[in-house]
């Protein structure tokens, strides 16, 4: 095993034509299925300590199990230690979260009047969480405040969290991000007079689907940093996926009042 082309390959070679390649990426060029696969999944306990060992290889490297049991010791220790540097940077970019929850608790104190969006925007912003859009290749993606959005998109949101409520973390940005940008793909799927709602869900579930293809292929910081966007910006996102997104949690108590809701709770729609 060694490293090419200025250490961003790493390269596992048992014969001249058997070779595997690692890309060796920085934290901010880790995907989102790069970042759930390193970062986000859980090996079984209860299996032997070498073989816990090696699940964790595979899944921080992204290796075969045939070459990672090629490796020696020394090149398993090299390899173990280049990808743990690259998620010690997650942790420290996951730890700016709780500095723009210290910066907002200390806001009013020092401007002498309470936060509101736009402040909150600037200080994640400051941190480098805030994002508004995310990209890859020549397509983008927009956040935008959600006022204008279909009631249809609250239901197939709240219908798609409660869906995944097992999955990780990182996959229901990518579904809820799926279902709320902006992009050039157009505006979220409307059932037309004529169409079966058979057809309807076909059509609407391949539109999701190849969103969240690209969501999951886009770099992580921007897919988290939108969904931070919705969190901050509606408190109807926020309590869909509070109970389901833990680093946004700690900044949840911010709300200054309770969801809004179209129908009140108790039912009755006019007082007599």
């Amino acid at each position: 095993m060694y490293l090419c082309d200025a250490m961003t390959t790493l390269r596992i070679v048992i014969a001249d034509d058997d070779v595997h390649e690692i890309e060796l990426k920085t934290f901010d060029q880790l995907t989102t299925a790069e970042f759930i696969r390193m970062a986000e999944r859980d090996d079984d306990p209860t299996d032997a300590t070498l073989t816990k060992d090696k699940a964790k290889l595979i899944r921080l490297t992204g290796a075969p199990d045939r070459f990672i049991r090629y490796m020696t010791d020394s090149e398993v220790e090299q390899a173990y230690n280049y990808v743990l540097g690259v998620l010690e940077s997650s942790n420290e970019h996951i730890k700016k979260l709780s500095e723009v929850n210290k910066t907002l608790e200390e806001w009013e104190e020092a401007h002498e009047r309470k936060w509101n969006v736009e402040d909150a925007k600037q200080v994640m912003e400051q941190f480098g969480i805030f994002r508004s859009s995310v990209t890859m290749g020549d397509t983008t993606y927009d956040a935008k405040p959600l006022g204008t959005a279909h009631y249809g998109q609250w239901i197939d949101l709240e219908s798609a969290v409660f869906t995944l409520k097992d999955a990780t973390e990182s996959e229901l940005y990518a579904q809820t991000l799926a279902i709320l940008m902006h992009g050039a793909d157009g505006k979220y799927p409307v059932q037309t007079e004529h169409e079966s709602l058979e057809d309807y869900s076909e059509r609407c579930g391949s539109y999701t689907s190849e969103r969240v293809r690209f969501f999951m292929n886009a770099p992580w910081v921007e897919v988290m940093g939108c969904a931070a966007f919705f969190f901050f910006n509606d408190q109807r996102y926020e309590a869909i996926c509070n109970p389901f997104m833990r680093r946004f949690q700690n900044l949840s108590g911010h709300r200054r009042s309770a969801m809004r809701r179209v129908i009140p709770q108790s039912g009755d729609l006019m007082r007599s």
